[in-house]
């Protein structure tokens, strides 16, 4: 074993953590255990002249299938791989907070609702996910205030939700969009529940561009995602716009860095960038060329393409993920040729927003279109507040969601507005609240979004493709005198 592997192995070992168990199973694995989870540290051993890849994974007890944390990286800084660990058993020593967690599903009777209550705990059951779901009427529902992570109402008494965001100060309140309920679609339910609440959300089936778009080359898209305490970094290969390899790393803190190393995982487990045309990674942050800086206030730059270019002789091109989020819902339909997009996720102060009119990507001066943080503390109370009082206010949300369309209107009059936000599903409310500003007949479509991933990584492709067209173009020629 490498002098560097050996030296975090025996670093590892050395720990001493309460409530965990550290154990060497054999020279390659360490297992964590915990009353509520079990992780583990693998070594992989590539080449004989390769760095070893290191393997962290943490899974709550009961075999869940979406891992807490899971890492791969390029053993070659002893420092860089004490840091991940550290970060690594700070989410497993958290795993206990999570198990058992009850949900109330609320509606008009409570019969139709226990049966969907039924299969949704059947579905969680067989995805190994601790959620237990719990049915109640309306009106036995505010009244037994007990201990829930979230109350999920049946579409037929939405209109109640203020009452019911009431009777449970700081739980998330959701309206199941009819359509979900409908069908009985408790893969959806969950999957509305996992998102608001979580990062580790499964993918659903890719989207497909609709506009014409040159799409007959390789291309990597990266994108890392903050999702309120976690962060999670997606990635998939394209080939002609087909999905041929795809994963993701869970973690706890947004680190740049952990671009590059996936990138160095991907290479020695086998992909070759001399024949990737280029890596398109969506970020948040403010995205100037390739510089992001992030968090938008704190004026640190990262230099994607200074950092990854030179090491993988690959093209890099960065975009803000509310931008990518916008390409993607103008190259996915054809109704549309002005659009833009909210996105507030559940459990955030500030949120993002991106547009796109007739094909063209609006980034105003050095990317910084979009980054609404701070216009939104004019119109959001829970951004006024500066603190996390009111993230589960439903009115507030509405409110600032309403604003925001009636504003971005007035200066950009998009034909549709795709509203990604996790606490104001109910589109015919938003629509009263944003009718109440606008004179008749300029209120614009207002288009729900339920995962808005698939939306930015189709964008990204959609970008990276029309960056790579953009730069093979030859310079226009200049005559000198």
């Amino acid at each position: 074993m490498p002098d560097v592997a050996s030296a975090f192995r025996d670093w590892i070992l050395s720990r001493s953590v309460k409530g965990c168990e550290i154990r060497l199973i054999d020279a390659d694995h360490i297992a964590l255990t915990t009353s509520d989870a079990a992780g583990s540290v693998t070594f992989f051993e590539v080449g004989p002249a390769e760095p070893r890849v290191v393997e962290f994974l943490i899974e709550r007890k009961g075999g869940s299938g979406e891992a807490a944390f899971h890492l791969h990286f390029e053993l070659t800084d002893l420092a860089r791989a004490e840091e991940l660990f550290t970060e690594m058993l700070e989410v497993l020593m958290g795993i206990g907070e999570r198990s058992a967690e009850r949900v109330l599903l609320v509606c008009s009777s409570g019969l139709t609702t226990s049966m969907f209550a039924d299969k949704l705990n059947e579905t969680s059951k067989a995805l190994s996910l601790d959620y237990h779901f719990e049915a109640r009427p309306l009106a036995e529902a505010v009244e037994e205030r007990e201990p829930y992570i979230a109350i999920m109402l049946a579409p037929q008494v939405g209109y109640q939700r203020h009452d019911v965001a009431l009777a449970y100060p700081g739980v998330p309140v959701f309206e199941i969009p009819a359509k979900i309920y409908g069908a009985y679609d408790a893969g959806g339910v969950i999957r509305l529940l996992i998102d608001a609440l979580d990062a580790t959300t499964p993918d659903a089936d890719s989207l497909r561009m609709v506009r014409d778009v040159a799409n007959e080359k390789r291309i990597l898209i990266i994108y890392v995602n903050l999702h309120r305490n976690r962060t999670t970094i997606r990635y998939r290969l394209y080939e002609r716009g087909q999905v041929t390899i795809a994963g993701r790393v869970a973690k706890l803190r947004v680190d740049f860095r952990d671009v590059d190393e996936l990138l160095s995982t991907l290479r020695l487990r086998g992909l070759d960038y001399s024949t990737v045309d280029a890596v398109g990674v969506v970020v948040p942050g403010i995205v100037d060329g390739d510089l992001v800086t992030f968090p938008p206030e704190s004026g640190d730059t990262y230099d994607f393409g200074g950092s990854i270019q030179p090491t993988y002789g690959v093209r890099v091109f960065a975009e803000n993920d509310a931008n990518a989020a916008a390409v993607g819902c103008y190259v996915t339909q054809s109704a549309y040729e002005s659009v833009s997009i909210l996105i507030q996720q559940a459990g955030h102060v500030a949120g993002a927003a991106g547009s796109v009119d007739k094909g063209r990507l609006i980034k105003g001066r050095r990317g910084f279109a979009g980054e609404i943080g701070a216009i939104q503390k004019v119109y959001s109370p829970v951004a006024q507040s500066g603190t996390e009082d009111g993230l589960w206010d439903l009115d507030a949300v509405l409110h600032a969601a309403a604003a925001h369309v009636v504003a971005a209107s007035c200066l950009l009059a998009p034909d549709a507005f795709y509203m990604a936000v996790d606490m104001a599903p109910d589109m015919e409310a938003l629509r009263a609240e944003v009718a109440k500003h606008l004179p008749a007949g300029y209120v614009p479509d207002l288009v729900p979004v339920y995962d808005v991933r698939e939306l930015i990584f189709v964008g990204m492709l959609a970008l990276t493709l029309q960056r790579l067209e953009a730069a093979a173009k030859p310079a226009p020629l200049v005559l000198e005198d």
